[in-house]
């Protein structure tokens, strides 16, 4: 069974935020292991800024939390092609000092087997075993089929277990709990910068009335053409407003005389 991740409906996108930087950092840092932290972090951050964007749509998503980890791939995607420098380490940066209940010799197996896969295979494994997306979701974020998911995902956990596991210490999802723990973590600039952002994703939400409070909102009213002209263009029925203009009147005729 997958990590099983269970966030509630996020009410902004500072809320989403809250639930789902750390998640989305280490998704893209085990897909892109050579791209480093820091740019997992600005696809993260460009992400967020996109959903954001469109709040509360969902791009067409079946949720938000699609709609941001589509969104990221997405410009993790454009980042790679951008790439000049060489390869680095996103979970060596990561794991400096950490400590992770399965031990960081372990993980950076797993990350090694991992990078082995076919980089779709990795990316639905990841979102289906480290982040918590149904096939659903995660046929919607990487564009495959539901019956494409589940077959990429069933024949990476079969090379996965093969490589790691053994009869004493199975391939679990503690593995890739541990892996969205380690990778996801933030300290220092990376922190910083993450609660940099949470500030500018920030919104007032209108607050809602005390319970038991009746609440009235006037109907709005069409304004009145002589209060309000430019409303109207300027003119009201065909005419001018500068001047009054008198409705004309039928002409009398005479009455015949008898």
């Amino acid at each position: 069974m997958p990590y099983e991740q269970m966030p509630t409906v996020p009410t902004d996108v500072a809320d989403l935020h809250t639930q789902e930087a750390d998640t989305l950092v280490a998704f893209l840092g085990a897909s892109d292991r050579s791209a480093g932290l820091q740019q997992a972090e600005q696809a993260a951050e460009q992400a967020f800024l996109d959903v954001a964007a469109t709040w509360p749509g969902s791009g067409g998503f079946g949720s938000t939390r699609a709609y941001l980890f589509a969104a990221a791939l997405r410009t993790a995607a454009a980042h790679q092609q951008q790439r000049t420098s060489g390869y680095r380490d996103a979970l060596a940066e990561a794991g400096t000092g950490a400590w992770t209940p399965v031990g960081m010799d372990r993980l950076t197996a797993l990350q090694d087997n991992l990078d082995a896969l076919p980089a779709m295979a990795r990316r639905v494994v990841l979102l289906r075993e480290m982040c918590g997306f149904s096939s659903t979701h995660t046929a919607e974020i990487t564009g495959l089929t539901e019956t494409a998911v589940d077959s990429a995902r069933g024949d990476a956990l079969r090379l996965l277990g093969l490589a790691l596991g053994s009869d004493d210490v199975p391939l679990a999802p503690e593995d890739f709990f541990a892996l969205r723990q380690t990778l996801g973590r933030a300290d220092g600039d990376r922190r910083a910068a993450r609660q940099a952002l949470a500030g500018r994703l920030a919104r007032p939400q209108p607050s809602a009335p005390p319970a038991g409070s009746l609440s009235f909102t006037p109907a709005a009213t069409s304004p009145s053409p002589l209060d309000a002209p430019a409303a109207f263009g300027g003119s009201f029925g065909g005419r001018p407003l500068g001047r009054f203009h008198r409705p004309r009147r039928p002409p009398v005729r005479p009455r015949p005389v008898r």
